[in-house]
């Protein structure tokens, strides 16, 4: 036997061959149904455009414990509408009347979300038809309107800035 003859290839010494690359272990599987047409997805924000957006953390009251929970960590966003220049106050689900606060990074970005806030409130007064009126809106659960809703969650806002700024001002000092 010559050098060249001498092989370390394991299969090669049982008289075996090694696969050939791309022949081996491929993942690749042929999908069972094909589908024919791409499907759009909608997010209903294709008319709106982004007018602010942070990254905070959400915190809701718990009554029965009397603590506050967490429920996340994400982008606070207003959305403004590109037509009619409103900012509706959007939440899913059934509506709830709840406490909520907003934990941002720093007390300016805090400053910046209450600036965004009151800049929204007037573009809602001062946009084509005003303000939802009562009438309009469709009654919620509990005998509650979308207009009283929306604004105690303003007022908890506004609220819950002015908090945050009188608690970076105490840590200051």
């Amino acid at each position: 036997m010559s050098a060249a003859e001498v092989s370390n290839d394991p299969l090669a010494a049982k008289g075996e061959t090694a696969p050939e690359e791309g022949d081996g272990n491929d993942p690749h599987f042929e999908p069972v149904h094909k589908l024919d047409t791409q499907v759009e997805v909608k997010t209903h924000e294709e008319d709106e455009e982004v007018t602010f957006k942070l990254r905070a953390k959400l915190f809701r009251f718990d009554k029965d414990a009397a603590e506050w929970k967490e429920r996340g960590t994400g982008d606070v966003r207003f959305l403004a509408h590109k037509t009619t220049g409103k900012v509706p106050d959007i939440a899913e689900g059934e509506v709830t009347s709840e406490l909520l606060a907003i934990r941002f990074a720093n007390s300016e970005n805090a400053n910046n979300f209450k600036k965004s806030f009151e800049e929204a409130q007037e573009k809602n007064s001062s946009a084509k038809g005003g303000a939802i009126k009562e009438q309009d809106a469709p009654p919620a659960t509990g005998g509650t309107t979308e207009t009283t809703e929306t604004e105690k969650k303003e007022e908890e806002k506004k609220e819950i800035a002015e908090s945050t700024e009188t608690k970076t001002e105490e840590k200051k000092e």
